[in-house]
């Protein structure tokens, strides 16, 4: 048990400090306000998922000093956003407003994520994206630090020329938002991964295997199917003679809320535990019907790509008491709680 704890201690110090530097900077909270004649406007999540889609992770944790606001509301025949930075004092560090026609609350929404993805992360200006349809901009705070982080494009500023072409922007405004729609990809995300993981209170010794899960992730949640194999763990038996060993074959489903980048999850195990004995006159082997529940925390950070790392603690009830007997002696029983630590790579397939 000590050298389960030592090894869960390290790796989780290490991971840890890996958070810190590669996060730092990267979180803010969001604070987003619709007024008057918003109604038709994408709701808070529409936002939240726009902005991770670009960013490719969320940024959004409730303990970031820093606060991202973002307001939209009706303007005589028009809708304006204001999008600015305030950091834990309060203190505004600069904004930008746009504008749009009343009828393009999607596209500027699409701007304001864009706004905010760029404020938070300079580099995903980058990132080629479509330009809104018809959002202006209109004012820009002298204040350095989204004006000179996020410079959100604006197309077509009012002119001549745009007040000219207004009748074909009428005639492909249908096109133009169905268009926009098509570029955000859908909040839906799909996962998998594998992986390695030592587990104590499932087997006689500390026992060492290999993980493998898909995961559905919807805005936040997000639903598990994982398939675990823990190779045999041997411990002598309490009389000195003979031995006792164990091997675990584990499915989960694994439901979770996430708070970027952590994941609380519960544990739903069913499988089959095979135990047999040796060293003795007449060894026999045996196997049962294996079930538990839990809870599980996850701590999951990008590396390139597509590709993340995750690692894991996991905390079951044991709900099978499993008793490995040798000479009708009991040799070794599962307590009432098993624990596992594991590390694995992920990647997002969709």
């Amino acid at each position: 048990m000590q050298r389960f704890i030592v090894w869960m201690s390290a790796l989780f110090a290490v991971l840890v400090v890996g958070f810190g530097e590669a996060h730092a900077g990267e979180s803010s909270r969001l604070a987003y306000l619709l007024g008057d004649g918003t109604g038709h406007c994408p709701n808070e999540k529409a936002l939240r998922v726009a902005v991770a889609v670009r960013l490719g992770y969320d940024p959004f944790v409730a303990w970031a000093k820093t606060t991202v606001h973002a307001q939209l509301g009706r303007d005589g025949s028009n809708l304006r956003a204001r999008v600015y930075l305030a950091d834990e004092n309060g203190h505004v560090r600069g904004s930008r407003e746009l504008s749009a026609p009343l009828d393009e609350c999607e596209n500027l929404v699409a701007a304001v994520a864009l706004a905010i993805s760029i404020a938070i992360d300079p580099l995903s200006a980058s990132v080629p994206s479509p330009p809104p349809n018809r959002v202006s901009n209109i004012e820009e705070d002298p204040q350095p630090a989204l004006a000179e982080r996020a410079s959100v494009p604006a197309s077509a500023p009012a002119s001549n020329e745009g007040r000219e072409g207004a009748g074909s922007d009428r005639k492909d405004a249908g096109v133009a938002r169905t268009s926009q729609r098509a570029s955000i990809p859908s909040a839906m995300q799909w996962y998998a991964g594998m992986g390695t993981h030592l587990a104590s209170g499932t087997a006689p010794d500390l026992a060492a295997g290999l993980t493998a899960f898909a995961r559905l992730e919807l805005v936040g949640v997000s639903l598990g199917l994982e398939g675990r194999y823990d190779f045999p763990a041997s411990a002598d038996a309490p009389s000195g003679v003979g031995v006792v060993s164990s091997m675990l074959l584990l499915a989960s489903l694994e439901p979770c809320v996430r708070v970027s980048p952590l994941y609380f999850c519960g544990l739903l195990s069913v499988g089959s535990l095979r135990g047999w004995g040796a060293g003795v006159a007449d060894p026999s082997e045996d196997s049962t019907v294996y079930w538990g529940g839990g809870g599980r925390v996850a701590l999951e950070l990008d590396i390139f790509g597509p590709i993340l790392l995750r690692a894991h603690a996991d905390v079951v009830g044991n709900g099978t008491r499993t008793r490995l007997e040798i000479g009708e002696r009991e040799a070794w029983r599962a307590p009432p709680f098993a624990a596992a630590l594991g590390i694995n790579l992920v990647a997002h397939v969709w």
